[in-house]
């Protein structure tokens, strides 16, 4: 089905990053509840998340500019992770 919806090679002009980590959690979500094949493209979603992972892999070598991930969560960022005491004071 993703020949005839999909330009060939189409993936290779790149999108966000979170596009694939989004597909990969619905399918996962849905894997995860038991339902083995996708009902679109009659795929498994154990290959659609593999597929999603792979343009991820690709995305940091190919499209850079793609990574839409908020800053704390990028390379070098810095992601305060509050402890619970410091919780209980808020």
């Amino acid at each position: 089905i993703g020949a005839k919806k999909y330009a060939p090679a189409n993936w290779v002009k790149g999108m966000p990053w979170s596009v694939c980590f989004s597909c990969v959690k619905s399918h996962l979500t849905k894997r995860t509840a038991g339902e083995l094949i996708d009902k679109e493209s009659s795929e498994t979603h154990a290959a659609h998340i593999l597929c999603n992972l792979l343009f991820l892999k690709a995305y940091q070598d190919i499209y850079k500019e793609g990574d839409d991930r908020l800053p704390g969560f990028r390379p070098g960022g810095v992601q305060k992770v509050p402890t619970f005491f410091e919780d209980l004071r808020t």
